[in-house]
Protein backbone atom coordinates (compact mmCIF):
# COMPACT_ATOMS: atom_id res chain seq x y z
CA UNK A 1 0.00 0.00 0.00
CA UNK A 2 1.52 3.42 -1.16
CA UNK A 3 0.61 6.68 0.13
CA UNK A 4 0.23 9.83 -1.49
CA UNK A 5 1.48 12.01 1.29
CA UNK A 6 4.55 14.06 0.35
CA UNK A 7 4.44 17.74 0.95
CA UNK A 8 6.36 18.52 -2.16
CA UNK A 9 3.79 17.06 -3.79
CA UNK A 10 1.23 18.83 -2.62
CA UNK A 11 3.67 22.27 -2.36
CA UNK A 12 3.60 22.12 -6.33
CA UNK A 13 -0.03 21.66 -6.52
CA UNK A 14 -0.26 26.08 -6.27
CA UNK A 15 -0.48 27.70 -9.36
CA UNK A 16 1.39 31.14 -10.23
CA UNK A 17 -1.80 33.37 -11.25
CA UNK A 18 -1.06 36.98 -12.11
CA UNK A 19 -2.87 39.41 -10.82
CA UNK A 20 -3.58 42.91 -10.03
CA UNK A 21 -5.42 42.96 -6.65
CA UNK A 22 -3.53 43.69 -3.17
CA UNK A 23 -1.39 40.64 -1.90
CA UNK A 24 -2.82 38.58 1.22
CA UNK A 25 -2.26 35.41 2.94
CA UNK A 26 -4.87 32.12 2.32
CA UNK A 27 -4.80 29.68 5.12
CA UNK A 28 -5.61 26.77 3.17
CA UNK A 29 -6.37 22.45 3.78
CA UNK A 30 -5.04 20.21 1.50
CA UNK A 31 -5.81 16.40 2.04
CA UNK A 32 -3.70 13.25 2.37
CA UNK A 33 -5.16 11.04 -0.46
CA UNK A 34 -4.19 6.90 0.03
CA UNK A 35 -5.77 4.19 -1.67
CA UNK A 36 -7.46 1.45 0.70
CA UNK A 37 -9.11 -1.71 -0.56
CA UNK A 38 -8.42 -0.03 -4.34
CA UNK A 39 -10.64 2.78 -3.58
CA UNK A 40 -8.45 6.40 -3.37
CA UNK A 41 -10.06 8.58 -0.73
CA UNK A 42 -8.66 11.13 2.17
CA UNK A 43 -6.71 9.76 5.03
CA UNK A 44 -5.32 12.78 6.76
CA UNK A 45 -5.13 17.13 6.27
CA UNK A 46 -2.32 19.73 6.48
CA UNK A 47 -2.68 23.19 6.86
CA UNK A 48 -0.62 25.24 4.31
CA UNK A 49 -0.53 29.21 3.40
CA UNK A 50 -0.15 30.89 -0.32
CA UNK A 51 -0.37 34.28 -1.16
CA UNK A 52 -3.71 35.76 -3.00
CA UNK A 53 -1.96 34.51 -6.06
CA UNK A 54 -1.65 30.39 -5.50
CA UNK A 55 2.62 31.96 -4.97
CA UNK A 56 4.80 31.30 -1.54
CA UNK A 57 3.16 27.94 -0.74
CA UNK A 58 3.89 27.05 2.61
CA UNK A 59 3.61 23.77 4.59
CA UNK A 60 2.37 25.20 8.32
CA UNK A 61 1.96 21.44 9.79
CA UNK A 62 2.33 17.70 9.00
CA UNK A 63 0.72 16.00 5.93
CA UNK A 64 0.74 12.33 6.37
CA UNK A 65 -1.66 9.71 6.79
CA UNK A 66 -3.40 9.08 9.98
CA UNK A 67 -3.51 12.47 11.33
CA UNK A 68 -5.66 15.56 10.82
CA UNK A 69 -3.99 18.81 10.84
CA UNK A 70 -7.77 21.16 11.08
CA UNK A 71 -8.59 24.87 11.32
CA UNK A 72 -10.16 25.77 14.76
CA UNK A 73 -13.83 25.26 13.46
CA UNK A 74 -13.37 21.85 12.81
CA UNK A 75 -12.19 21.08 16.11
CA UNK A 76 -16.10 21.44 18.01
CA UNK A 77 -17.36 18.33 15.67
CA UNK A 78 -19.36 15.77 16.97
CA UNK A 79 -19.64 13.63 13.01
CA UNK A 80 -21.82 11.06 15.13
CA UNK A 81 -24.45 14.19 15.39
CA UNK A 82 -23.67 15.73 12.02
CA UNK A 83 -22.87 19.35 13.69
CA UNK A 84 -21.32 21.20 10.80
CA UNK A 85 -18.18 23.33 10.81
CA UNK A 86 -18.67 27.12 11.26
CA UNK A 87 -16.28 29.28 9.76
CA UNK A 88 -13.62 31.19 12.15
CA UNK A 89 -10.35 33.75 12.74
CA UNK A 90 -7.50 31.74 12.62
CA UNK A 91 -4.85 34.00 11.64
CA UNK A 92 -3.44 36.81 14.29
CA UNK A 93 -4.26 39.98 12.72
CA UNK A 94 -0.60 40.72 11.58
CA UNK A 95 -0.35 37.46 9.78
CA UNK A 96 2.24 35.63 11.47
CA UNK A 97 0.50 33.02 14.10
CA UNK A 98 -2.11 30.81 13.08
CA UNK A 99 -4.64 28.99 15.92
CA UNK A 100 -5.26 25.18 14.84
CA UNK A 101 -5.93 21.96 16.10
CA UNK A 102 -4.39 18.93 16.19
CA UNK A 103 -6.08 15.45 15.65
CA UNK A 104 -3.39 13.07 16.15
CA UNK A 105 -4.46 9.71 14.93
CA UNK A 106 -8.43 9.54 14.24
CA UNK A 107 -10.76 9.98 10.90
CA UNK A 108 -12.83 13.14 12.07
CA UNK A 109 -15.79 11.28 9.77
CA UNK A 110 -15.56 8.67 11.62
CA UNK A 111 -16.85 9.61 15.45
CA UNK A 112 -15.57 11.48 18.25
CA UNK A 113 -12.03 11.80 18.43
CA UNK A 114 -9.54 13.26 20.71
CA UNK A 115 -6.91 16.48 20.32
CA UNK A 116 -5.10 19.55 21.04
CA UNK A 117 -5.73 23.61 20.31
CA UNK A 118 -2.21 25.21 19.26
CA UNK A 119 -1.07 28.36 18.38
CA UNK A 120 1.85 28.47 16.16
CA UNK A 121 4.30 31.28 15.71
CA UNK A 122 4.81 31.57 11.46
CA UNK A 123 8.13 33.25 12.57
CA UNK A 124 9.77 31.30 14.82
CA UNK A 125 7.92 27.83 14.23
CA UNK A 126 7.56 27.49 18.23
CA UNK A 127 3.81 26.02 19.12
CA UNK A 128 1.57 27.11 22.05
CA UNK A 129 -0.78 24.52 23.57
CA UNK A 130 -3.94 26.37 24.44
CA UNK A 131 -5.26 24.12 27.09
CA UNK A 132 -3.99 21.73 30.19
CA UNK A 133 -4.59 18.09 29.61
CA UNK A 134 -4.06 15.76 26.63
CA UNK A 135 -7.51 16.27 25.20
CA UNK A 136 -9.51 19.20 24.59
CA UNK A 137 -12.75 17.53 23.24
CA UNK A 138 -12.66 15.41 26.56
CA UNK A 139 -16.51 16.13 27.52
CA UNK A 140 -17.65 18.92 28.48
CA UNK A 141 -14.58 20.41 26.09
CA UNK A 142 -13.94 23.52 24.49
CA UNK A 143 -15.02 24.59 21.49
CA UNK A 144 -15.96 27.12 18.65
CA UNK A 145 -12.02 28.95 18.98
CA UNK A 146 -11.67 32.28 16.94
CA UNK A 147 -9.59 34.88 17.55
CA UNK A 148 -9.88 38.32 18.12
CA UNK A 149 -9.14 39.70 14.57
CA UNK A 150 -8.47 43.91 15.68
CA UNK A 151 -5.71 43.24 19.04
CA UNK A 152 -4.36 39.29 18.19
CA UNK A 153 -4.00 38.78 21.71
CA UNK A 154 -7.17 37.53 22.60
CA UNK A 155 -9.39 34.16 21.99
CA UNK A 156 -12.60 33.71 22.57
CA UNK A 157 -14.45 30.18 23.13
CA UNK A 158 -17.05 28.50 24.37
CA UNK A 159 -16.82 25.83 27.68
CA UNK A 160 -18.44 22.77 25.81
CA UNK A 161 -17.50 21.27 22.27
CA UNK A 162 -20.02 20.03 20.18
CA UNK A 163 -23.22 21.51 22.11
CA UNK A 164 -22.56 19.54 24.62
CA UNK A 165 -25.32 20.25 27.33
CA UNK A 166 -24.00 22.38 30.19
CA UNK A 167 -25.02 24.85 32.87
CA UNK A 168 -24.33 27.39 32.24
CA UNK A 169 -23.43 27.40 29.18
CA UNK A 170 -21.14 30.56 28.36
CA UNK A 171 -18.21 32.25 26.16
CA UNK A 172 -14.60 32.63 27.60
CA UNK A 173 -11.77 34.39 26.78
CA UNK A 174 -7.92 33.83 27.16
CA UNK A 175 -4.83 34.86 25.75
CA UNK A 176 -3.31 33.87 22.42
CA UNK A 177 -0.71 31.60 24.64
CA UNK A 178 -3.40 30.36 26.94
CA UNK A 179 -2.91 32.39 30.01
CA UNK A 180 -5.53 34.84 31.66
CA UNK A 181 -9.12 32.40 31.06
CA UNK A 182 -11.77 33.80 32.32
CA UNK A 183 -15.49 34.37 31.74
CA UNK A 184 -16.82 36.77 29.03
CA UNK A 185 -20.86 36.16 29.21
CA UNK A 186 -23.48 33.29 30.08
CA UNK A 187 -26.43 32.47 28.14
CA UNK A 188 -29.91 33.41 30.32
CA UNK A 189 -30.92 29.97 31.38
CA UNK A 190 -33.86 29.72 29.56
CA UNK A 191 -35.59 31.65 26.67
CA UNK A 192 -39.37 32.46 26.05
CA UNK A 193 -40.94 31.26 23.00
CA UNK A 194 -44.26 32.86 21.70
CA UNK A 195 -45.15 29.33 22.13
CA UNK A 196 -43.49 28.04 25.19
CA UNK A 197 -42.36 30.35 28.14
CA UNK A 198 -39.13 29.34 29.74
CA UNK A 199 -37.98 26.78 27.41
CA UNK A 200 -33.99 25.90 28.46
CA UNK A 201 -30.58 27.20 27.16
CA UNK A 202 -28.46 23.71 26.64
CA UNK A 203 -25.08 25.06 25.32
CA UNK A 204 -23.15 27.72 23.38
CA UNK A 205 -21.77 27.45 20.17
CA UNK A 206 -20.76 29.21 17.26
CA UNK A 207 -19.48 32.46 17.83
CA UNK A 208 -17.60 35.09 15.87
CA UNK A 209 -16.09 38.35 16.07
CA UNK A 210 -16.93 41.52 14.34
CA UNK A 211 -14.30 42.71 12.53
CA UNK A 212 -13.29 45.66 15.12
CA UNK A 213 -12.99 43.03 17.78
CA UNK A 214 -15.79 44.87 20.08
CA UNK A 215 -18.83 42.71 19.32
CA UNK A 216 -19.15 38.61 19.40
CA UNK A 217 -21.67 36.51 17.74
CA UNK A 218 -23.44 34.13 19.72
CA UNK A 219 -25.69 31.39 19.61
CA UNK A 220 -27.56 29.26 21.75
CA UNK A 221 -28.94 26.11 21.30
CA UNK A 222 -32.16 24.59 22.58
CA UNK A 223 -34.77 22.07 21.72
CA UNK A 224 -38.11 22.78 22.03
CA UNK A 225 -41.07 21.08 23.23
CA UNK A 226 -43.13 19.25 20.62
CA UNK A 227 -46.08 21.33 19.57
CA UNK A 228 -47.95 18.72 17.29
CA UNK A 229 -46.22 17.43 14.32
CA UNK A 230 -43.29 19.68 14.28
CA UNK A 231 -40.98 18.89 11.31
CA UNK A 232 -37.49 18.06 12.66
CA UNK A 233 -34.19 19.12 11.23
CA UNK A 234 -33.37 16.53 8.46
CA UNK A 235 -29.72 15.03 9.98
CA UNK A 236 -27.29 17.17 8.65
CA UNK A 237 -25.36 14.48 6.93
CA UNK A 238 -21.70 15.45 6.87
CA UNK A 239 -18.89 18.15 7.23
CA UNK A 240 -18.91 19.20 3.38
CA UNK A 241 -16.32 19.25 1.23
CA UNK A 242 -13.20 17.68 1.57
CA UNK A 243 -13.63 16.53 5.46
CA UNK A 244 -16.35 14.53 5.12
CA UNK A 245 -17.62 12.84 1.85
CA UNK A 246 -19.04 8.95 0.93
CA UNK A 247 -15.70 6.81 1.88
CA UNK A 248 -14.41 3.12 2.40
CA UNK A 249 -13.47 2.49 6.47
CA UNK A 250 -10.74 4.45 7.46
CA UNK A 251 -7.32 3.48 6.80
CA UNK A 252 -6.18 4.66 10.55
CA UNK A 253 -9.28 3.58 12.41
CA UNK A 254 -8.43 4.32 15.89
CA UNK A 255 -10.42 4.31 18.89
CA UNK A 256 -10.68 8.02 20.14
CA UNK A 257 -12.14 9.56 22.90
CA UNK A 258 -14.35 12.62 22.38
CA UNK A 259 -17.43 14.65 23.86
CA UNK A 260 -19.24 11.04 25.84
CA UNK A 261 -22.10 12.59 23.80
CA UNK A 262 -23.15 15.90 21.76
CA UNK A 263 -26.00 16.79 20.52
CA UNK A 264 -27.58 18.02 16.98
CA UNK A 265 -30.47 20.84 18.44
CA UNK A 266 -32.55 21.83 15.68
CA UNK A 267 -33.18 25.67 16.82
CA UNK A 268 -31.12 28.26 18.56
CA UNK A 269 -31.20 31.72 19.86
CA UNK A 270 -28.68 34.56 18.33
CA UNK A 271 -27.39 37.23 20.81
CA UNK A 272 -24.46 39.78 20.69
CA UNK A 273 -22.34 40.14 23.45
CA UNK A 274 -20.56 43.57 24.09
CA UNK A 275 -17.13 42.36 24.71
CA UNK A 276 -16.15 45.66 26.58
CA UNK A 277 -18.99 45.34 29.02
CA UNK A 278 -19.93 41.21 28.49
CA UNK A 279 -23.30 42.01 28.40
CA UNK A 280 -25.54 40.30 25.90
CA UNK A 281 -28.49 41.30 23.99
CA UNK A 282 -30.92 38.84 22.25
CA UNK A 283 -31.45 39.74 18.71
CA UNK A 284 -33.61 36.53 17.65
CA UNK A 285 -35.23 33.01 18.63
CA UNK A 286 -36.31 30.20 16.29
CA UNK A 287 -32.70 30.25 13.98
CA UNK A 288 -31.84 27.57 12.29
CA UNK A 289 -29.26 25.39 13.91
CA UNK A 290 -26.61 24.57 13.03
CA UNK A 291 -26.55 28.55 12.02
CA UNK A 292 -25.36 29.97 9.35
CA UNK A 293 -25.22 33.34 9.79
CA UNK A 294 -23.01 36.71 9.88
CA UNK A 295 -22.15 40.05 11.88
CA UNK A 296 -20.95 43.35 10.12
CA UNK A 297 -17.32 44.78 10.64
CA UNK A 298 -18.59 47.18 13.21
CA UNK A 299 -21.06 44.43 15.17
CA UNK A 300 -24.16 46.73 14.58
CA UNK A 301 -25.68 44.03 11.41
CA UNK A 302 -26.13 40.71 11.27
CA UNK A 303 -27.80 38.30 8.85
CA UNK A 304 -29.44 34.83 9.95
CA UNK A 305 -32.07 31.88 9.03
CA UNK A 306 -35.14 32.06 10.89
CA UNK A 307 -37.64 28.92 10.55
CA UNK A 308 -40.74 29.97 8.76
CA UNK A 309 -41.19 30.93 4.84
CA UNK A 310 -43.46 33.24 5.14
CA UNK A 311 -41.70 35.88 7.01
CA UNK A 312 -38.82 36.74 9.32
CA UNK A 313 -40.06 36.12 13.67
CA UNK A 314 -39.73 34.32 16.43
CA UNK A 315 -43.09 33.35 16.23
CA UNK A 316 -43.54 29.62 14.19
CA UNK A 317 -41.20 26.81 15.43
CA UNK A 318 -42.94 24.62 13.58
CA UNK A 319 -42.24 26.17 10.21
CA UNK A 320 -41.26 23.27 7.46
CA UNK A 321 -39.46 26.33 5.89
CA UNK A 322 -36.83 29.12 6.58
CA UNK A 323 -36.37 32.50 5.85
CA UNK A 324 -33.07 34.92 5.13
CA UNK A 325 -33.49 37.87 7.85
CA UNK A 326 -31.07 40.88 7.90
CA UNK A 327 -30.99 43.20 10.85
CA UNK A 328 -29.53 46.18 11.77
CA UNK A 329 -29.34 46.97 15.34
CA UNK A 330 -28.85 50.16 15.87
CA UNK A 331 -32.31 51.00 14.74
CA UNK A 332 -34.02 47.67 15.77
CA UNK A 333 -35.30 46.86 11.80
CA UNK A 334 -35.53 43.52 10.68
CA UNK A 335 -35.71 42.79 6.79
CA UNK A 336 -36.97 39.70 4.70
CA UNK A 337 -34.01 39.54 1.92
CA UNK A 338 -36.54 37.39 -0.10
CA UNK A 339 -40.19 37.67 -0.66
CA UNK A 340 -42.61 34.56 1.31
CA UNK A 341 -41.25 30.90 -0.52
CA UNK A 342 -38.31 31.79 -2.29
CA UNK A 343 -35.07 31.43 0.07
CA UNK A 344 -37.12 28.17 1.37
CA UNK A 345 -37.39 26.28 -1.87
CA UNK A 346 -33.61 27.54 -3.41
CA UNK A 347 -31.85 28.94 -0.48
CA UNK A 348 -31.91 27.06 3.11
CA UNK A 349 -30.81 23.93 4.41
CA UNK A 350 -33.71 21.51 2.75
CA UNK A 351 -32.68 22.99 -0.40
CA UNK A 352 -30.62 20.95 -2.83
CA UNK A 353 -27.59 20.63 -1.09
CA UNK A 354 -29.28 18.52 1.63
CA UNK A 355 -30.98 16.64 -0.92
CA UNK A 356 -30.55 13.21 0.27
CA UNK A 357 -29.56 12.29 -3.75
CA UNK A 358 -26.81 15.01 -3.42
CA UNK A 359 -23.87 16.08 -1.69
CA UNK A 360 -24.24 18.58 1.12
CA UNK A 361 -23.09 22.43 0.72
CA UNK A 362 -22.94 23.91 3.56
CA UNK A 363 -25.25 27.32 3.72
CA UNK A 364 -22.57 29.73 4.59
CA UNK A 365 -23.68 33.28 4.38
CA UNK A 366 -21.43 36.15 4.61
CA UNK A 367 -21.80 39.81 5.31
CA UNK A 368 -19.92 42.20 3.33
CA UNK A 369 -17.78 44.28 5.89
CA UNK A 370 -20.12 47.30 5.85
CA UNK A 371 -23.08 45.21 5.95
CA UNK A 372 -24.77 46.25 2.59
CA UNK A 373 -24.02 42.97 0.80
CA UNK A 374 -24.45 39.31 1.74
CA UNK A 375 -23.10 36.41 -0.35
CA UNK A 376 -24.10 32.72 0.00
CA UNK A 377 -24.11 29.56 -2.60
CA UNK A 378 -27.82 29.02 -3.51
CA UNK A 379 -29.50 26.04 -6.36
CA UNK A 380 -28.39 26.93 -9.64
CA UNK A 381 -30.53 26.30 -12.73
CA UNK A 382 -28.87 22.97 -13.17
CA UNK A 383 -29.44 20.13 -10.58
CA UNK A 384 -25.48 19.77 -10.64
CA UNK A 385 -24.18 23.43 -9.41
CA UNK A 386 -24.56 25.25 -6.36
CA UNK A 387 -23.52 28.78 -7.14
CA UNK A 388 -22.57 32.10 -5.26
CA UNK A 389 -25.35 34.64 -5.64
CA UNK A 390 -25.46 38.38 -3.98
CA UNK A 391 -28.06 40.31 -2.84
CA UNK A 392 -28.05 43.84 -1.35
CA UNK A 393 -29.28 43.87 2.25
CA UNK A 394 -32.08 46.42 1.31
CA UNK A 395 -33.60 43.59 -0.82
CA UNK A 396 -31.77 44.87 -4.13
CA UNK A 397 -29.39 43.51 -7.06
CA UNK A 398 -30.16 39.84 -6.40
CA UNK A 399 -27.93 38.20 -8.66
CA UNK A 400 -25.83 35.39 -9.52
CA UNK A 401 -22.03 35.49 -9.42
CA UNK A 402 -20.66 32.19 -10.46
CA UNK A 403 -22.64 31.11 -13.18
CA UNK A 404 -21.70 28.87 -15.62
CA UNK A 405 -22.22 28.31 -19.31
CA UNK A 406 -21.21 24.64 -18.99
CA UNK A 407 -22.22 23.62 -15.87
CA UNK A 408 -20.53 20.66 -14.27
CA UNK A 409 -21.76 16.78 -15.49
CA UNK A 410 -21.05 15.65 -11.35
CA UNK A 411 -22.31 17.47 -8.30
CA UNK A 412 -20.25 20.90 -7.84
CA UNK A 413 -20.51 23.29 -5.38
CA UNK A 414 -19.37 26.90 -4.47
CA UNK A 415 -18.77 27.60 -0.87
CA UNK A 416 -17.74 31.66 0.26
CA UNK A 417 -15.10 31.95 3.07
CA UNK A 418 -14.45 36.02 3.10
CA UNK A 419 -15.01 39.18 1.99
CA UNK A 420 -12.06 41.40 1.15
CA UNK A 421 -11.58 44.14 3.80
CA UNK A 422 -12.50 47.10 0.81
CA UNK A 423 -16.04 44.32 -0.02
CA UNK A 424 -14.76 44.02 -3.83
CA UNK A 425 -13.84 40.98 -3.60
CA UNK A 426 -14.70 37.45 -2.18
CA UNK A 427 -12.45 34.60 -1.43
CA UNK A 428 -14.32 30.65 -2.19
CA UNK A 429 -13.81 27.62 -2.28
CA UNK A 430 -15.33 25.32 -5.84
CA UNK A 431 -15.08 21.40 -4.63
CA UNK A 432 -16.69 18.50 -6.84
CA UNK A 433 -18.62 15.46 -4.76
CA UNK A 434 -16.97 11.74 -6.12
CA UNK A 435 -19.23 10.07 -7.47
CA UNK A 436 -20.73 6.74 -5.49
CA UNK A 437 -19.33 3.87 -6.67
CA UNK A 438 -15.94 4.89 -8.03
CA UNK A 439 -13.03 4.12 -7.04
CA UNK A 440 -12.07 7.82 -6.50
CA UNK A 441 -14.04 8.91 -3.88
CA UNK A 442 -11.88 12.27 -3.20
CA UNK A 443 -12.89 15.76 -2.97
CA UNK A 444 -11.28 17.80 -5.64
CA UNK A 445 -11.53 21.63 -4.22
CA UNK A 446 -10.09 24.41 -5.74
CA UNK A 447 -9.38 28.32 -3.81
CA UNK A 448 -11.00 31.15 -6.33
CA UNK A 449 -10.92 35.17 -5.59
CA UNK A 450 -13.99 36.48 -7.22
CA UNK A 451 -14.71 39.92 -8.43
CA UNK A 452 -17.97 40.52 -6.30
CA UNK A 453 -18.81 43.65 -9.02
CA UNK A 454 -18.94 41.53 -12.31
CA UNK A 455 -17.76 37.94 -11.01
CA UNK A 456 -14.40 37.76 -12.84
CA UNK A 457 -12.91 34.77 -11.12
CA UNK A 458 -9.16 33.94 -10.63
CA UNK A 459 -8.59 30.19 -9.22
CA UNK A 460 -5.73 30.51 -6.82
CA UNK A 461 -4.70 26.94 -6.14
CA UNK A 462 -5.85 23.90 -5.32
CA UNK A 463 -7.27 22.91 -1.55
CA UNK A 464 -10.06 24.16 0.58
CA UNK A 465 -9.64 27.90 1.83
CA UNK A 466 -10.73 28.67 5.39
CA UNK A 467 -9.36 31.92 6.52
CA UNK A 468 -7.89 35.21 4.66
CA UNK A 469 -4.94 37.81 6.15
CA UNK A 470 -5.52 40.57 4.01
CA UNK A 471 -2.23 43.14 3.74
CA UNK A 472 -2.05 46.85 3.94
Amino acid sequence: MRFISSATVALAMACTCASAYANGTILLTRPVNAVFNGTLAPAGTGLFTVNDHGENPRQITPFVAGSYYMPSWLAFVNYQTGVSYWLTKNFSPDGQSVLYFKNPSADPAGGPYSGKYYVKNLRTGTTQPLFAGSNDNAAPGYGYLARDPADGNTIAYTNSTSEYPISPACVNLMHADGSNQHQLWCAPATIDLPDYPGWSLLAVESIRWSGNGKKLMVFASYEPPPLGLVAKKPPTAALRSMFVRPKPAALYKTDATGPVEGQDFGWSALFVVDVATGTGVKVAANVIDPPASDISYDGTKVIYQQYDYAQCGDEDQEALGASLCFNDLTTGTVTDLFPPTVWNNYGDYQSWWNNFYYPDWYAEILLSPDGSQAVFSMQSTTSNEADLYTIRTDTTNFRPLTPNANPSTIPTGWTPVAWSSDGTRILANRCTAPIAGSTDQTWPCEVHIINASNGDDTKVTNGYAVDWHQGP
